[in-house]
């Protein structure tokens, strides 16, 4: 298996965690009766480092990918064939 497909098991993994964890928290700390709040959107630096740092991780691991060499059973074009029928 390729480190690219590792990279994808374990982004994929880590999602489903991750989501797993929100449905969790949702079903399990809502109150009934509870009117919905207004969102007013990040407004602190702890809200904002909370939105950027995932985005940065994935920027990092983007980059690491590509500057893999390791893989030479990739060809250097992608030709695409179009079958009728």
């Amino acid at each position: 298996m390729g480190i690219h497909n590792s990279y994808l098991i374990a982004i994929s993994a880590l999602f489903a965690l991750v989501f797993a964890i929100m449905l969790y928290s949702l079903i399990r700390h809502r109150k009934p009766g509870d009117a919905p709040r207004r969102f007013r959107g990040p407004t602190g630096r702890v809200q904002w480092l909370w939105a950027l740092v995932p985005m940065a991780i994935l920027g990092v691991v983007n980059i690491a990918l590509i500057d893999r060499s390791d893989d030479h059973q990739a060809p250097g074009k992608i030709q695409l064939a179009a079958v009728h029928k």
